[in-house]
């Protein structure tokens, strides 16, 4: 009994002993150079510029988008879209005396914008006339050259409910029945003689209106090679050896050069094919200074654009407090946009779902938007809403760090941080049997396309900013932050992606495909609380390392 005492009372001192932590145990053995102190930082940001997003690609592989709105607060936003229509062979035969019997196009719903959702059913009327020169711009606030002469029978109502389709004239389908071989030669000679179609609706008188989303691939049964819509047909009567026989031609949007069509759908996917239309955009609103609110437009509208010279010398007084800022190590840079619930918490929805970080590059001919957040990294905010918070925290760590090391002489406007609207999506893809080959084929004359359409600069990184190189950026488009590689939120394709599910499959399937895409077709409506709102004010929250003193 007793040595039973003395053994607890022996486990009872052991718990009771001391036992002392020391972190600096081979504290000498590391240079003194080497040791760094963590700090955090948060500075009011007071140069937010509200200035239009110029430049933005108004192509689209996904969207046809028109119509035009008025909302409560009398702000103007309308869409217009146009649309190239060009054959789906590249060899047409019409016979003998040619007579036309109907010209018409089908377009598939995707989805209506509103201010209001009482107005989600009205009727619209739509104005289609015929483009008098080929697509000659990549700006999304650019509205392509067009006739004012209808080239539709009648005047087309649209209600928002369903697909659009109506017939053209008589006129303008005889001229397609004009099409030669040798116009088939070339796409660009093509679309000089055929440029395609313009479509948009009336500004309303009032408040009120809506923003049309139609689809622009060509939506095709991969089983039966069907097509079932997003097409132009033109039906006629020709001889053929001696015999009047009806027939017909079959027309898609917006293909960037003459394929067959047959490999193209045998070998791509359905939902992914090298299709466009061209939709610009047009908006009411004034820039400047940014006072107790940030207004937020859709489109090519007005976007908040950070001072980088406001961020560099606020952030290299507060390290030289400590130390070289040139030393300096950015562990965590983040925006901080607040913003007021509405009393209407329904108005939430007309907020962007993303507001995304990005620099303008401008060289002479050139203008594009490059992403700045990590989107390769699940800990990067790329700039989602956070309702429970109120507030849009992207994340721009590297950008900070850029430009923390950029010399007395740089440009620093060329950093500035402006925030665009982004968006998921779920596209439906149709993939056909296909080959690993063939696979890799459709990548890289898709990739090929993007450079075109999307992606179309070969690389910015020679001029470099901060000895980081931003590279590969084009209208709309983004190849990549220097050395890092960021992936595009702009790339309209996602082309990774597209890899992986081409190499998942060989034979006929439908599968849906979750992108983040640049979202210029909606109508947005958000506040944001500016520099001199009585409450919470936009900053910018900073964890940076210093070498120890």
């Amino acid at each position: 009994m007793k040595s039973r005492f003395l053994i607890v009372l022996a486990a009872a001192l052991c718990c009771c002993s001391c036992i002392e932590s020391s972190f600096g145990i081979g504290e000498n053995l590391v240079p003194g150079n080497s040791i760094y102190e963590l700090k955090t930082v948060e500075f009011p940001l007071e140069d937010v510029q509200l200035k239009i997003a110029d430049s933005l690609s108004g192509y689209s592989t996904a969207k046809v988008t028109f119509g035009s709105l008025i909302d409560a607060e009398g702000h103007l936003t309308a869409r217009t879209s146009a649309i190239p229509l060009v054959p789906f062979y590249d060899t047409l035969d019409f016979g003998k005396n040619p007579t036309l019997r109907r010209f018409y196009i089908s377009l598939v719903r995707d989805t209506v914008s509103v201010a209001d959702k009482g107005q989600e059913r009205i009727l619209q009327n739509v104005n289609v006339y015929e483009l008098s020169e080929r697509i000659a711009s990549n700006d999304v606030n650019t509205e392509p050259k067009h006739g004012t002469k209808r080239i539709s029978r009648g005047v087309p109502v649209y209600n928002g409910g369903d697909s659009l389709s109506f017939e053209f004239t008589r006129e303008f389908g005889e001229k397609y029945l004009g099409i030669t071989q040798s116009d088939l030669t070339d796409m660009t000679k093509y679309l000089e003689r055929f440029p395609g179609i313009f479509l948009s609706t009336e500004d309303p008188v009032g408040r009120g209106g809506r923003l049309n989303l139609f689809q622009v691939q060509l939506d095709v049964d991969t089983d039966t090679y069907a097509v079932q819509g997003n097409f132009a047909e033109l039906q006629f009567s020709a001889e053929y050896d001696g015999a009047r026989k009806d027939t017909s031609f079959l027309f898609y949007f917006g293909p960037d050069k003459f394929y067959k069509i047959d490999s193209l759908l045998t070998k791509g996917t359905v939902g992914n094919l090298p299709q466009y239309a061209f939709n610009a955009t047009r908006q009411q609103t004034t820039g400047g200074k940014a006072g107790d609110y940030i207004f937020i437009d859709g489109g090519g509208g007005q976007k908040p654009v950070v001072s980088a010279k406001e961020i560099k010398e606020k952030l290299w007084n507060e390290i030289a407090k400590y130390g070289d800022p040139a030393q300096a190590v950015i562990n965590k840079a983040t925006l901080i946009f607040p913003f007021e619930f509405p009393e209407d918490y329904e108005l939430l929805d007309q907020y962007p779902a993303y507001l995304n970080p990005t620099i303008r590059v401008s060289v002479p001919g050139f203008v594009s938007y490059a992403g700045l957040t990590d989107t390769s990294s699940s800990t990067e905010n790329g700039g989602t809403i956070n309702r429970s918070l109120g507030a849009y925290m992207p994340d721009i760590s590297y950008h900070i760090q850029s430009l923390l090391r950029t010399g007395e002489n740089a440009k620093l406007s060329n950093y500035d941080i402006w925030l665009l609207i982004l968006r998921d999506e779920i596209r439906v893809l149709k993939q056909a049997a296909t080959t690993s080959a063939s696979d890799i084929d459709y990548l890289n004359y898709m990739m090929y396309y993007n450079n075109i359409y999307g992606g179309g600069y070969g690389g910015y990184g020679g001029y470099g900013y901060g000895g980081y190189g931003y590279g590969g950026y084009g209208y709309g488009g983004y190849g990549g932050y220097g050395g890092y590689g960021y992936n595009s939120y702009y790339n309209n394709y996602m082309s990774y992606a597209l890899a992986s599910a081409y190499a998942s499959s060989s034979t006929s399937n439908s599968s849906k495909q979750k992108e983040t895409v640049l979202d210029t077709h909606r109508y947005y409506n958000a506040y944001l609380n500016g520099p001199t709102n009585a409450g919470a004010r936009p900053t910018i929250r900073i964890v940076y390392s210093v070498p120890k003193n």
